[in-house]
């Protein structure tokens, strides 16, 4: 018999960790320069912690909120959050144009 879900644990996200990462896609990619992190947090979801990103992209007139993911490793916080960065982002860059 399954036992009922207990609401997630939630913690912030490394900040220094989402500020470097969407800066380095800023530099490798001009597209990124509309890419801004919304919100992030690392949550447990039965017995994993997983860290969890919503990146607003922004290219007038229009917005478009993405998510992203990944299971954090033992004391591997930041490189969860850099992850959730990337998969948030990934392939959507892609479709952006930059004049």
């Amino acid at each position: 018999m399954k036992t009922p879900a207990t609401p997630a644990q939630t913690n912030l996200a490394p900040q220094d960790s989402l500020l470097a990462t969407v800066d380095s896609l800023r530099q490798l990619e001009p597209a990124a320069e509309c890419v801004d992190v919304d919100h992030a947090q690392i949550v447990r979801i039965g017995a994993h912690d997983v860290a969890v990103v919503t990146v607003l992209v922004v290219i007038p007139p229009a917005e478009q909120l993405v998510s992203g993911s990944a299971i954090v490793r033992p004391r591997q916080e930041a490189d969860a959050v850099a992850r959730a960065v990337l998969d948030a982002t990934n392939r959507r860059l892609a479709y952006v144009t930059v004049p």
